[in-house]
């Protein structure tokens, strides 16, 4: 059995750290698995990508400004290597384009407007209505109404 980890500070965000993290990138591309690779939590590593956002947006040259920068160009470069691959279109095109389609959502997803729009409702508006049971006492009393 694994013993928990041991109380204290969370791991401090070095250079070396970083490489670690960015030479992850190019051969996993997804954020939860380059942390997994790097040693690093993956609550840890979002964490500081969004702070280093932050930083790049407030135009403050950090140490997560750096890594959130350069993390996002290794994404870019791996995203622009499967677009190459797919205009020769090789037998497993349908593996790149679901790695596109998984890895960018913002940029490859394939569902409609309308498809988003609906699972918005399914999950935000019905699904929690179903477990207060709103919507199943809605249901019996149209059953006993006879509509």
């Amino acid at each position: 059995m694994l013993k928990p980890n041991p109380p204290g500070n969370p791991i401090t965000l070095t250079k070396e750290i970083m490489e670690r993290v960015l030479e992850n990138v190019s051969k996993v591309i997804i954020q939860n698995q380059v942390a997994h690779l790097s040693k690093v939590p993956k609550s840890t590593l979002s964490d500081w990508l969004i702070r280093g956002t932050k930083d790049s947006e407030m135009g403050r040259d950090t140490i997560f400004a750096q890594l959130s920068d350069r993390f996002r160009e290794e994404q870019a470069k791996v995203a622009a290597q499967t677009v190459t691959q797919l205009r020769g279109c090789p037998k497993n095109y349908g593996a790149l384009t679901f790695l596109l389609e998984k890895c960018f959502k913002d940029d490859f997803e394939a569902k409609s407007e309308s498809h988003k729009q609906l699972e918005d409702y399914v999950l935000n508006f019905i699904k929690p209505r179903m477990g207060k049971g709103d919507l199943a006492d809605g249901i019996s009393e149209a059953k006993e109404e006879g509509r």
